[in-house]
């Protein structure tokens, strides 16, 4: 069965294909909003889920990956940065501090939808001003949920973290791994 990531992220492609899957690459076209009425949780499973369904709906015949991660601190989610300065006072903000990622996972199949939801924890180093500055000089923050990749050169900001690397990046892979292999060989 043919598997599809409705996603365009470099960092989910790269996830997957380390893997050895066989993917095609549909984005999906949802407009992602947050709803403020839902829990974090609630809210990524709901993103991943719409995200996947808008592609799902044209390929009934596929299984269809769909994800969505967040930066949480204080309760509160930190989205991709506007410009420099959003990314500057995130960053700022996150300094010495421990944040949690989350990213819900939906896989879809004719009549079967899973859903799963990871969380990993990520404590940043107390981080000067000239830190910050000399980061954001590197272009690596745009475009990145919490205006870092730790994947990257973002690493050098990072104390420590607890839970699943790939969740961080943007994939838990290792959480769904054996029920999407599963639905792709039923």
């Amino acid at each position: 069965m043919k598997l599809i990531l409705a996603s365009k992220s470099p960092r989910r492609i790269e996830i997957l294909k380390r893997c050895g899957y066989d993917f095609d690459i549909i984005p999906s076209n949802y407009e992602e909003v947050i709803d403020d009425s839902l829990s974090i949780e609630e809210n990524v499973l709901n993103l991943a889920y719409h995200k996947g369904e808008s592609v799902f709906k044209d390929h009934r015949d596929a299984v269809v990956l769909a994800s969505d991660t967040v930066v949480c601190f204080n309760n509160i989610i930190i989205g991709k940065p506007k410009n420099d300065d959003d990314a500057f006072k995130t960053l700022r903000m996150l300094s010495g501090q421990t944040h949690y990622v989350k990213t819900g996972v939906v896989l879809l199949k004719k009549d079967e939808i899973y859903k799963t939801i990871v969380t990993s924890e990520v404590t940043f180093k107390e981080l000067t001003d000239q830190d910050i500055l000399d980061y954001l000089a590197t272009n690596e923050h745009q475009d990145k949920a919490g205006s870092y990749a730790i994947q990257g050169i973002g690493k050098r900001l990072v104390k420590s973290f607890k839970g699943d690397f790939d969740n961080i990046v943007g994939l838990p892979i290792n959480n769904f791994k054996d029920k999407l292999n599963m639905l792709l060989n039923k």
